[in-house]
């Protein structure tokens, strides 16, 4: 090796995953130095992200982060933390090996799990307007390349009494300068998800709309990092109508639309060219009473596209054949939110533990204040984002729209409200449709028979014990 050009010494390393490159800096102080190194660890990054030869599968589960290779997708390992693991109530992305994570003491981060390197972000105060709530919060993480910086946005949505959407406060955080400024508020409702996760071309993409009108129609827009501006992008000219949800999602640096319809398919398009509408096209459609189909990662021969499926399983979808097969992975949580992450050597000032695992007093203050202005108009916050605001009788009309749009989160869960529950039928005599027992049911008519029953466990959660006592015996959604 002594005798290898400096060169060709670098060009070995930086097809090297990273557990083997921080080893390898103990070689030697030269060797340390070059692996330590901006320019080297660019190069790494380049070629990982180029030949999608050094990937891992970031699962969040159960308040823990767990890794998994995606080579073998054998075995999920629990990532080692500088911090206490199952603290973990978010992932809102990943970005160069870097993902974004919020802790359950109201602290964000930025980790890089194959250095272990952490930097927690300094608390921002949201402003709050004259007699309006801050309802929804959505975190994104990017790469500014013309700066080289890594920026957060925050979008804060805020609403009146009646649910009316009033404006979303916009700001951004800057790694470099490692603070937050206020930019031009967002002019559109917040995404249906808590994340921007789609990163393509230096911008963040998410589904909106102008306001929850039910005619509204749905827009994608994008936030470019670097200049922090928001700018539509066009969808697929021939999308259907008839859909419940979609979402934006990324496969390998192309911007992917996730679309759910009221057939019960799921469509996935691809634009395979940045912002020319022409250039979307469909690569999967999915007939299946599961909405939550979400694309990970292609197959060495990109025949095949693995699929988080409904957060509980992992499959692969052949695109040619057009089917299925199960991915067994040994000591998967259930269920989990799924990232695809590039190992990196990306470097982040890290802070300490106590900053993580300890909430700041002013962040403290901040909830405190927040939840005695949603009290005082009517509206108590429930205790976390997965579960529906409380309803104890006097606030009805605010509850309703809250769990409407709570329970449209799973389309097939709003669809058993309007239309009530799914019956599986099986032919019965001269050519009449019976209900199927539970033994004669596949996985496909348990899942759609179970849908009531989610429904109402939803519903309940959200009612106090005097409203719940009086609607209990409720059979139906």
């Amino acid at each position: 090796m002594p005798d290898l050009p400096s060169d060709v010494i670098t060009d070995i390393l930086t097809r090297l995953p990273v557990k083997y490159l921080l080893r390898s800096r103990c070689v030697s102080k030269p060797w340390c130095a070059l692996i330590d190194g901006p320019k080297f660890i660019k190069m790494h990054l380049d070629r990982s992200i180029k030949t999608s030869s050094i990937l891992t599968l970031i699962f969040e589960g159960r308040g823990t982060l767990y890794s998994v290779e995606h080579d073998s997708l054998q075995t999920a390992t629990e990532v080692d933390t500088p911090f206490e693991n199952s603290n973990i109530a978010d992932v809102f992305g990943s970005c160069n090996g870097v993902i974004l994570l919020s802790m359950r003491k109201s602290t964000i981060a930025m980790f890089n799990p194959s250095t272990r390197r952490y930097h927690a972000l300094p608390t921002c105060p949201v402003e709050y307007l004259d007699g309006a709530v801050g309802t929804h919060e959505t975190y994104g993480l990017g790469y500014d390349v013309a700066g080289d910086d890594y920026k957060v946005i925050r979008i804060n949505e805020f609403r009146d009494k009646n649910q009316n959407w009033v404006t979303s406060e916009a700001k951004v955080y800057s790694l470099k300068s490692d603070s937050w400024r206020r930019i031009k508020d967002f002019p559109y409702c917040v995404p249906y998800k808590r994340v921007w996760g789609a990163s393509v071309e230096g911008r963040l993409h998410t589904v909106v709309k102008q306001n929850w009108t039910p005619n509204k129609s749905r827009m994608i827009v994008a936030f470019d990092i670097g200049a922090e501006a928001f700018h539509l992008v066009p969808f697929p000219e021939f999308l259907d109508k008839d859909f419940l949800g979609m979402r934006m999602e990324v496969l390998e640096e192309c911007l992917c639309l996730v679309g759910a319809y009221m057939d019960m398919r799921t469509d996935i398009w691809v634009m395979k060219d940045y912002g020319v509408m022409e250039s979307w096209t469909k690569l999967i459609s999915v007939v299946d009473p599961c909405i939550d189909i979400t694309p990970l990662v292609y197959s060495k021969g990109r025949n095949e596209v693995l699929l988080n499926y409904e957060d509980n399983r992992l499959v692969w979808y052949d695109l040619v054949r057009k089917t299925v097969r199960n991915v067994e992975v040994r000591g998967l949580p259930s269920p989990f939110s799924a990232e695809v992450c590039v190992e990196s050597l990306v470097s982040l000032p890290s802070g300490s533990i106590h900053e993580l695992n300890k909430p700041h007093e002013q962040e403290k203050k901040r909830d405190k204040n927040r939840k005695k202005r949603a009290k005082d108009q009517g509206m108590e916050e429930a205790s976390a984002t997965t579960r529906p605001r409380l309803m104890k009788g006097d606030n009805y009309s605010h509850w309703k729209n809250q769990m409407r749009n709570f329970l449209r989160q799973e389309a097939h869960l709003w669809y058993v409200v309007e239309n009530g529950p799914i019956i599986p039928v099986k032919d019965g005599p001269e050519g009449t449709k019976v209900p199927k027992g539970i033994l004669e049911m596949d996985a496909q008519d348990a899942h759609l028979f179970s849908m009531d029953d989610r429904a109402k466990n939803r519903i309940c959660c959200g009612l106090g014990m005097n409203v719940y006592n009086r609607v209990s015996a409720c059979e139906t959604a």
